[in-house]
């Protein structure tokens, strides 16, 4: 008999241990879900903000603002289509390409705290006709105004446009 409440005990004390490690659980869970709602209260409105801010001025205003739903997805609103969201699969690639700068600039923006990290990008411009590869030249402009930014690319037309717009950079050829 003695035995057996022993075993009793012996359990009692692992469910007892359980139950604590369960309730702690729930409240690490309770903590983080609170945590998450208000970093996406903050971030996202930002995030949005930006992105649909350099959007808009690289798209020379055709695209006036972004959107991104709780689930990540992306749409886009076009003044041509009365405001009409836009899904990403009826964009060109050279517009996902933009879309594609506009998130990353305004990442690394928000996620360094503005502190001026540099800007790196390899062969972003493939896709882009002259009128995109001189707006975001344009932007990059403005950019390394605060910032380093460093393009790698296998072309020289950026470069060309570059002195043509009167761009200030270094150019090394490897």
């Amino acid at each position: 008999m003695a035995e057996i409440e022993e075993e009793i005990n012996f359990y009692e004390e692992k469910i007892s241990t359980f139950k604590n490690k369960i309730k702690v659980a729930e409240i690490a869970a309770e903590k983080i879900t609170k945590i998450s709602d208000s970093i996406k209260g903050n971030f996202m409105p930002l995030l949005r903000k930006s992105i649909s801010d350099n959007f808009a001025y690289l798209t020379g205003e055709k695209y006036k603002s972004v959107d991104i739903d709780e689930d990540m997805n992306i749409t886009v609103m076009s003044e041509e289509e009365n405001d009409r969201k836009i899904n990403l699969e009826s964009l060109s690639g050279g517009t996902l390409d933009q879309l594609y700068l506009s998130l990353r600039i305004a990442l690394s923006n928000i996620l360094s705290g503005n502190n001026n990290i540099p800007l790196i990008l390899d062969d972003s411009f493939v896709q882009y006709d002259s009128k995109r590869l001189k707006k975001s030249l344009e932007m990059l402009s403005r950019e390394s105004e605060r910032r380093q930014v460093i393009l790698f690319t296998c072309q020289e037309r950026e470069a060309e446009l570059s002195k043509q717009m009167n761009i200030k950079f270094n150019y090394i050829k490897l």
